[in-house]
């Protein structure tokens, strides 16, 4: 199973999003660390823009505003237990596998990268 997928346990959870939902969710989390660098201002967006990009599209995404991203996952990293935090992000933002924590149960990871999602979703409205 792909890992931006749910993890299935038979029955649907209290914390289980639609797919699409869920896959959107986990790629906003994978770019929290790109959000954060526009922010910060060590990024701009113009540094992006090559022959593909037109400048409709480098326009429309210098008028967006990442800060409700930001707070979302921000917020969300409060709801689950500090000691699972930096293990989820690894694991989303840096694809590193379950198998590669040696220190946490695979399905406790699990469990804590689907409520995390759930509550970045539940802060964005779309939970």
């Amino acid at each position: 199973m792909k890992a931006y997928y749910q993890p299935r346990g038979g029955k649907k959870g209290a914390y289980t999003l639609r797919d699409n939902t869920y896959r959107r969710m986990w790629y906003l989390i994978a770019d929290y660390p790109y959000f954060k660098a526009l922010e910060a201002g060590q990024l701009t967006l113009e540094e992006f823009q090559d022959e593909r990009n037109s400048s409709t599209e480098t326009e429309a995404t210098s008028r967006c505003n990442f800060e409700p991203y930001i707070q979302a996952i921000e917020a969300a990293q409060k709801e689950i237990p500090a000691e699972y935090v930096e293990e989820v992000m690894a694991h989303i933002i840096y694809h590193v596998r379950y198998a590669d924590f040696d220190y946490v149960c695979e399905q406790t990871l699990k469990k804590w990268v689907q409520r995390f999602i759930w509550h970045v979703a539940k802060q964005l409205g779309e939970a």
